[in-house]
């Protein structure tokens, strides 16, 4: 299984590395979300990134972290999973200052995109080659050999192709990480391979413009951002609506949980460790097999109770 949504989605910082010093003017002006640096000295990009590319994204612990989710052996460790891990993320606002994606042109004084490349090759980092002169046909050995991620004919794109190539490739890059997990955990999560779950959250990514998103719990739910607001999407399936009316049903008024058994009320991703729950209960929408609620977030802090 193959999931269609990352766990986890974020702007990568993004270098461009040409000697056309006007080309490198133009790239600030790419409608990115993606913060963009440029350099026109192939050795002076070289030490910026192994200065400040990102580390791999990690999302595991050891196991005697205090909030296991999931737990699981491979062949070299004992590995747990927790929420506190994406949570962490969320915050990190230095994730957007480390470089996650190099764009480089092939033919520079000093050292071509190949040779540049090669030498970053250890680095966590999506490596796009602009080629000219060189040959494409070249290009494919080192994209088998993973010296580059992707390659583009200089002369022959435009402005909308490059922001499409880099797009994509974010993605792959974050469906890659959650692809890893998918892997030992035995598709602990396989909602993000539902292609019904997956229409919905694209849908709700193209409608407002969400530039990152990350999961938030096991039925689901994200925390999603634009350039200007927050939002909490609430996402739950029938079996998770009859768990959660099971688990509650001595603590939460029978008019809430009635409510939900009807469909007409979903919970807030985490309820407070208090008695007053009717706040956080909203109106839902069903889609496919799910049924969810989209919100602008107004608390600054979504993470109640005690691992806020």
């Amino acid at each position: 299984m193959k999931p269609i949504i990352p766990m986890f989605y974020f702007p990568l910082k993004t270098l461009f590395v040409d000697d056309d010093i006007e080309l490198l003017k133009a790239y600030h002006h790419l409608q990115l979300p993606n913060k963009i640096a440029t350099e026109n000295n192939p050795l002076k990009a070289i030490d910026e990134l192994i200065k400040n590319t990102k580390q791999t994204i990690g999302i595991f612990n050891d196991i005697s972290d205090e909030n296991i989710i999931d737990s699981f052996e491979t062949n070299e460790a004992v590995l747990s999973f927790t929420f506190k891990n994406i949570k962490k993320l969320i915050n990190d606002n230095e994730k957007y200052e480390r470089y996650g994606i190099i764009v480089t042109d092939y033919n520079m004084p000093i050292l071509n995109g190949i040779e540049l490349c090669n030498r970053i090759n250890d680095l966590d980092i999506i490596k796009i080659l602009l080629t000219g002169e060189y040959n494409p046909l070249c290009a494919i050995p080192k994209l088998n050999n993973n010296t580059i991620d992707y390659f583009l004919q200089k002369g022959q794109i435009n402005s909308s192709q490059l922001l499409d190539s880099i797009n994509l490739l974010q993605l792959k890059y974050f469906k890659n990480i959650t692809q890893n997990f998918f892997n030992v955990t035995n598709n602990k999560f396989n909602f993000l391979a539902n292609p019904d779950f997956a229409t919905l959250i694209k849908k709700l990514i193209s409608e407002n413009y969400i530039t990152e998103y990350y999961l938030l719990n096991h039925t689901g739910c994200f925390l999603m951002a634009n350039n200007h607001s927050k939002f909490i999407l609430n996402i739950y399936s029938d079996n998770d609506l009859n768990v959660f009316n099971d688990m509650y049903s001595q603590d939460i008024n029978q008019d809430i949980l009635n409510k939900v058994n009807k469909r007409e009320l979903i919970p807030h991703f985490e309820l407070p460790y208090s008695k007053n729950y009717s706040q956080y209960f909203y109106p839902c929408i069903k889609s496919g097999q799910h049924y969810y609620n989209f919100s602008k977030l107004t608390n600054k802090n979504i993470f109640q109770g005690k691992n806020s």
